[in-house]
Formats: structure tokens, sequence, C-alpha cells
């Protein structure tokens, strides 16, 4: 759905406003709404990044070596994860957090043992060192990004937090294992998926979560629930994020949905788990 590319209010303008303000004069047939949104995040990404580095550094760390530290905080007694699975837990890649490993080796904050699983990986565990340097970089840590929040009151913290939840959920698919969509028997692809398939396809764009596969006997399976079917509308509301649905089975004991199937739409009902 298009958004406005007009500023948001009158008043204090950011640097995204003026972009927006320049594309409305210069090209007003751009739909570049989006830009309020996705150019503002990575603006906020690039200045938080900037300040927690100058605290990783006057704690001899990096950024992805302060979050091989919380991982390993955070899985309790005895500390420890396989290498393997780091990149991913860090969202870096396998060369560059070999590389940081390596250099926390050096410095006493981590040691390798081998990895019972794989003999071609190791387990990296926690030391009394990096304990102790975790815990003295990360009070200012949390501080630094406290303060960068400070112009948001704490119910607009909550709100903010909601929403990027919400978009994490959807372009990540980070569904755990629990998820009501899982119960109800549902694999469901993203709102983002979907509408690229559409357009892989050459059909029109349409906004809802695409079912991907129906377990056998479940309850979206006795709701009549297919493959290809696109889930548009959750109630009275349009249904564009998995989160929402998920909260909606998590809350009530069945969900009315409607629900695209070729050219037309059907209502259905689904309850929130089987039996």
């Amino acid at each position: 759905m298009p958004h406005s590319n007009e500023p948001s209010r009158p008043g204090a303008l950011d640097a995204v406003d003026r972009i927006l303000e320049a594309w409305a004069t210069t090209r007003p047939d751009l739909e570049v709404g989006v830009i309020a949104i996705v150019q503002r995040i990575r603006r906020l990404q690039s200045r938080f990044e900037d300040a927690l580095e100058e605290n990783f550094t006057a704690h001899d760390l990096t950024g992805t070596g302060y979050g091989v530290l919380s991982v390993l905080i955070r899985r309790g007694e005895p500390h420890e994860v396989a290498q393997r699975d780091l990149p991913d837990l860090l969202q870096r890649t396998p060369g560059t957090v070999s590389l940081r490993l390596d250099k926390m080796e050096q410095q006493g904050l981590i040691e390798r043992v081998a990895d019972p699983g794989d003999r071609r990986s190791a387990v990296i565990r926690l030391t009394e060192a990096g304990r102790a340097r975790f815990n003295e970089t990360t009070p200012a840590h949390l501080a630094i990004q406290d303060r960068m929040l400070a112009a948001l009151a704490p119910a607009e913290r909550d709100d903010l937090a909601r929403l990027l939840r919400k978009l994490t959920i959807s372009l990540e698919d980070a569904r755990p294992p629990d998820c009501p969509t899982r119960l109800a028997g549902l694999d469901l692809a993203p709102a983002h998926e979907a509408r690229t398939l559409q357009v892989q396809l050459g059909v029109p764009e349409r906004t809802g979560l695409l079912v991907r596969s129906v377990e056998g006997g479940s309850s979206a399976a006795t709701a009549g629930l297919q493959n290809g079917d696109l889930l548009v509308r959750l109630g009275d509301a349009e249904l564009r994020s998995i989160a929402d649905l998920a909260e909606a089975l998590a809350t009530n004991e069945e969900v009315a949905l409607t629900v695209r199937r070729g050219q037309r739409n059907r209502s259905v009902t689904l309850v929130s788990a089987d039996g």
C-alpha cells in the first residue's frame, strides 16, 4: 500500500524528512514513503554502533567480541557454545567470527576445546577473565543505549519495540518451536515473501501470509486450508504479520480468517490448538 511522501508533521524535521521533500519535488511519481522507515533504521544503526564501539574499544573489545561474551554468559553454566553455531547467533561470517575468536583466545577471554560432536569444529568456553571483561563492559553498554533512547517515553519505547519485533519476526521468520501457527498445523511464508512470489509469478500483489504447507489432521486441515492459500484478513483487520496471527491464536479459542484462493475469498474459522 502506498505511503505518504510528505513529512508526517510540521515543525522539527530530520534529514530523512528533507530527503522525502526533495523526492516529492523532483519525482512526485515515485512512492518513496518507505524511505521514512528504512533510512531512519539505517541512520540510527550507524549512530548506535559508533557510540557502542567507543565503549568496546575502551575495554579492548569489538562488537563481535562482546557478542561472543554475551552468548556465552546467556548460555549459563558451563558457559560454552559450539563454534559452528556462532556465525548465525552473531549474524557474522564464519571468517569474521574465527578471526575474532583467535584474538579473544590470545587475550585469555575464551578457550577452545574439542567438540565431541564434530571433529572439524570446536567448543568455545568462557574463562574467568572473559566473565570479568563482560562484567566490566556491560553497565556502560546498557547505559549508553538508555541515554540514546532518552527522547522516547517508556510507553513509546514499548510501542517501538513491539513494532520492530513484528517486523523482525516477519523478515527473519524467527518463530519459536511452540509458536501457535505451528500448533494449528500451518507453515506460513511471511508477507514480504508472499508478495515477492506474486511478482515472480506475474500476478497482482496482495498482502497476506502464504500457506506453504498444512499438517494432516491439524486444525488448519480441518478448517480446509490448503497449500498456496493466502491469509489476507484476521477478523476485520488486514493480516500482515505472523506475530499478529500467533498472538490471536494464543489469546482466543478460535479466530476468523479471510483466505484468498485463486480469484476468490472465503471465510474460515481456525481453532487455536488441535484436539
